[in-house]
């Protein structure tokens, strides 16, 4: 564990599961609240059906007074941050709407990347409403500059997300990539993706 600004930023591995659920249900929040609502399910639902999908090892959290404030996870080029099982999504959501979210989630989480043994792609960054705006996502970030011995990082970010956008800027982070939205982005209200890179060393 490193002390990194008002946070301890700590490997998700590394921590017992209170905090282990606290990350689970960030996640939920951060994003899927609309699509649960969407569905009409709970997001103590969503939280028991995501957490087996957790590759614990490529998660990074921000910690303060023994709570989670903050996390992102991290892909390489062996595998991603998530595995989902289709048979434990369809337990608690039931057989079709487990089926629909398997489909979606194997998509954005799953689906391969093509990154070389020195790229990451930082993800699923995410930050406590009560916490916004302290720096969460600064630290979280920085610590993966100064610990990961990867020479290229890689992001994603939506062309609406104006804050998120600014910080990566901030970073060092540039703009090396734009992809127009599809329909069902644009059902999220937003028009292009745009991906980013920092390169150190």
């Amino acid at each position: 564990m490193d002390r990194e600004y008002r946070y301890t930023i700590s490997n998700l591995a590394e921590l017992d599961d209170r905090l282990l659920n606290q990350t689970v249900q960030l996640f939920v929040e951060g994003f899927f609240k609309q699509a649960a609502d969407l569905m009409k399910v709970d997001l103590e639902t969503c939280a028991d059906a995501f957490k087996h999908s957790f590759r614990k090892e490529h998660y990074y959290v921000a910690l303060q007074d023994g709570n989670v404030l903050g996390l992102l996870a991290v892909s390489s080029a062996k595998e991603r941050s998530h595995a989902f099982n289709k048979s434990i999504l369809q337990q608690e959501f039931g057989f079709w709407k487990g089926r629909l979210v398997h489909h979606f989630l194997k998509k954005e989480l799953e689906k391969p990347i093509n990154l070389n043994h020195e790229q990451c792609y930082i993800e699923s960054v995410t930050t406590s409403e009560k916490a916004r705006g302290q720096g969460v996502a600064t630290a979280l970030i920085q610590y993966l500059f100064e610990h990961l011995e990867y020479k290229e990082f890689l992001l994603e970010v939506v062309d609406t997300n104006v804050r998120a956008f600014r910080l990566y800027e901030r970073l060092g982070f540039t703009v090396f990539k734009r992809k127009k939205a599809g329909f069902f982005d644009k059902k999220g209200g937003f028009n292009e993706r745009w991906y980013m890179r920092q390169v150190r060393g």
